[in-house]
């Protein structure tokens, strides 16, 4: 291997000590996993991202998730009144901002649908296209509303 290797290099660099010029390969690249385009397409909560949903399950029982549950809908609910606010304003820097926060908390427990579609308005924030906020944030509470059912689903009391 060490051989392979060093002839691999050597290809790579001219006598001269400069990078040579770029291989280009025959072979096409390796197809890549499919993901969905949308957010729609996703499911409302992804079992293998739950684990710290689980975690505060297995140290504190139901009633430690359903305070946890009732925790994240207050904020989930006050980050969206900041981007309903922020997009009647067209304000697309605090509405990237309440969208990363959005994205991120339900990232972290699972809520995979609305991570993405908070994470596509903070994207869009960040370029400010002149996007039609209000059209564009107007599905975030109606997925709130599936996540925290989701959630309520698979840990009942």
């Amino acid at each position: 291997q060490t051989e392979a290797l060093t002839a691999a290099l050597l290809r790579c660099v001219r006598r001269d000590g400069h990078a040579a010029e770029p291989v280009v390969s025959e072979s096409p690249p390796a197809p890549q996993p499919e993901t969905p385009q949308r957010w729609e397409q996703l499911p409302v909560l992804d079992p293998a991202s739950m684990g710290n949903v689980r975690e505060v399950h297995s140290f504190g029982g139901i009633q430690a998730v359903h305070e946890l549950l009732q925790i994240l809908e207050a904020e989930y609910l006050q980050q969206i009144a900041i981007v309903r606010q922020a997009a009647q304003q067209g304000d697309h820097h605090k509405l990237g901002l309440a969208a990363h926060t959005i994205r991120g908390s339900s990232a972290n427990y699972g809520a995979t649908r609305l991570a993405a579609l908070a994470g596509m308005l903070e994207s869009l924030a960040k370029e400010d296209g002149g996007q039609d906020w209000v059209t564009l944030s107007a599905p975030l509470e109606e997925e709130c509303r599936q996540a925290m059912e989701a959630f309520r689903q698979e840990f009942p009391t």
